[in-house]
């Protein structure tokens, strides 16, 4: 406004400057300046038309730095449909507006700035004030408020314009009306009223009948519990005993916290709680095979205000196990009577509650079970890092774990796990690599196991590596390198089975006895060699052996000893009566024996 007048061309050059400072100097001084200026120059009659014209532009400025504004005409008094609603002025000054509200005592309830708002609410404008606005919580229904306006220019504000009354609507405080008469879906559901006044709300719970039951402060419990509201209630935020299935009526006050009081309350509402809700172990804990230990608790989900869950638990061949009864929604498996608890072995469990001790247990939830986790187990020290000939007769062992009624072995070549194929599970330890389908020589194996206990499997144990040999061999079995001496040419001489063997070359040798022959089978006779015809008694043979394994010789064997002895004696009647003189006396037969010999 003011620049419009620069361009008269009627004030000295240091005029301009200073008009132009306006927006740097308090106003109304500067112009008190030129209006003595104008004074000066009317005495000495000098620059007439140019002091006339200059106390023209004197007034608008001056007339421009005095004026004030305040509420429209429409607010200025009047009362508000909705505490929400734009309150305007009859002007927009300046660069925006600051509203100063009062109470009809004149008591200061808060100043808004509007200039300051729209920098952090870009799209609030900077000219218009709500009463939702106001930051506190002065602002109340039904009351009439002073409001004062005034504008920025960019570096002061001026003085406040004439204040205006305002009254809010007015609005009883009370339930939300769509909630009265209805039920709840849960203890926790939120419960609302159909304004907000003041700094909180307290509520007051009754039985239908007018009993007392509790009451609730949202406003001590918001500044209890951070990011609750000071405005909303739920049933499950009561000290008191509210049971399930029940009406209530609830009406409503609210706190004023410039005068510390409360108002009256307003009128009631019923509402009622939903019916008693099942329970069962939470999500964590139902069916889980991994219970740590004993004293581990197990949880179910929490039903608002109940006084004692019951936990009902059965085992598959045990029938009832007990019935546990707890103040608190958990258990304990040690908490169960001997022999439980058994490792492994399938609880099932079954929850009920109630909510006074007059009553009875409720219904039960979903059943689910748990189970102490089965501890798990390795391959022996001594046979990690074994490399494996006799994939059919070496044995290797699991640490054992007492009580358990089975183990499961596993091999893992890279990619490809091969489990093994025992059918007829027991508490033995071991197992032979001829257990793994598709077993190969030449690998490295890492081998796991895990245990049987009470129907349940525990987990993989760590692995350790076993391998399998590049080049098998073979040599006589035990049970003949124990006890090399046989007493027939005809009896069976056996070596250790190979896997994958499709011959198998033997070399016999003793005096002028020097045979290497061949057999598809892991076993052969003296009297089946080359040079059985010479084969003497009393007399040790060197054995050794060698197998035909993915069309290549293997290595021949360790060399063993046999000894074939000629040794017979009488069956039968061996120190015995012979009946007649004609009964047959026999001796045991020998094999390669060409003719027998009797001494008497």
């Amino acid at each position: 406004m003011v620049t419009s007048y620069f361009f008269l061309g009627i004030l000295p050059k240091k005029t301009y400057k200073s008009i132009i400072r306006l927006k740097e100097i308090h106003l109304k001084l500067v112009l008190i300046k030129y209006f003595i200026i104008f004074i000066v120059n009317l005495k000495k009659k000098q620059h007439t038309v140019k002091a006339l014209l200059f106390f023209l532009v004197f007034m608008v400025l001056y007339n421009a730095q005095g004026q004030t504004t305040q509420l429209a005409a429409s607010f200025c008094p009047g009362t508000l449909s909705n505490i929400g609603s734009n309150i305007t002025c009859t002007a927009n000054l300046g660069q925006g507006h600051r509203f100063e509200v009062r109470k009809m005592n004149n008591t200061l309830v808060g100043v808004y700035d509007g200039v300051a708002a729209n920098l952090i609410y870009p799209s609030r404008s900077k000219y218009n004030f709500r009463f939702t606005w106001m930051s506190g919580c002065g602002i109340d229904y039904g009351t009439t408020y002073k409001i004062a306006v005034s504008w920025y220019n960019g570096t002061s504000w001026s003085a406040y314009g004439s204040q205006c009354q305002v009254t809010t609507p007015s609005n009883t405080l009370q339930i939300n009306s769509t909630l009265c008469n209805t039920t709840v879906a849960g203890m926790g559901s939120s419960i609302t009223t159909n304004v907000n006044r003041m700094c909180g709300h307290r509520f007051e719970v009754r039985l239908t009948d007018e009993t007392p039951v509790d009451v609730y402060d949202a406003y001590a419990g918001a500044q209890a519990n951070p990011g609750r509201s000071a405005y909303e209630f739920r049933f499950s935020w009561l000290t008191g005993i509210i049971q399930y299935s029940t009406t209530y009526r609830i009406r409503v006050a609210y706190f004023d916290a410039s005068t510390s009081t409360w108002s009256a309350y307003g009128p009631y509402c019923d509402i009622s709680t939903p019916d008693l809700p099942l329970t069962q172990l939470t999500t964590a804990w139902c069916n889980n095979s991994n219970v740590a230990t004993s004293s581990t608790n197990i949880y179910c989900d929490v039903v608002a205000g109940t006084y004692q869950y019951q936990f009902s638990i059965s085992a598959p061949g045990y029938g009832s196990v007990t019935d546990l009864v707890k103040t608190t929604n958990s258990f304990k498996l040690l908490e169960l009577p001997a022999p439980h608890p058994l490792v492994g072995l399938q609880y099932d469990v079954l929850v009920s509650t109630r909510q006074v001790t007059t009553d009875p247990f409720g219904p039960a939830g979903n059943q689910c079970f748990v189970k102490l986790k089965v501890p798990t187990t390795v391959i022996s020290n001594n046979d990690c890092g074994t490399t494996v000939n006799y994939l059919q007769q070496d044995t290797i062992h699991a640490l054992p774990i007492s009580g358990a009624q089975g183990y499961r072995f596993r091999i893992v070549d890279g990619a490809t796990t091969i489990l093994d194929t025992v059918t007829n599970l027991t508490s033995y330890n071991g197992i032979t690599l001829r257990k793994f389908p598709g077993v190969q020589y030449c690998k490295t194996y890492n081998m796991s196991v895990r245990v049987l206990m009470n129907g349940t499997w525990s987990d993989w144990g760590s692995a350790c590596n076993v391998s399998t040999t590049c080049s098998p061999t073979t040599e006589l079995r035990p049970a003949f390198i124990s006890n090399p001496t046989i007493e027939s040419c005809a009896t069976n001489i056996y070596v250790n089975s190979v896997i994958y063997a499709t011959n198998y070359e033997y070399s016999v040798t003793s005096g002028a006895i020097n045979d290497i022959f061949q057999s598809v089978s892991s076993g052969f006779k003296l009297s089946q060699i080359p040079s059985a015809s010479a084969v003497k008694y009393e007399t040790s043979y060197n054995v050794t052996c060698r197998v035909f394994v993915n069309g290549v010789w293997q290595p021949w064997g360790p060399i063993n000893s046999i000894f074939l002895s000629k040794q017979s004696q009488l069956t039968g009647y061996c120190n015995a009566l012979v009946p007649t003189m004609g009964s047959n006396v026999y001796c045991g037969s020998v094999g390669c024996a060409t003719d027998y010999r009797f001494k008497l």
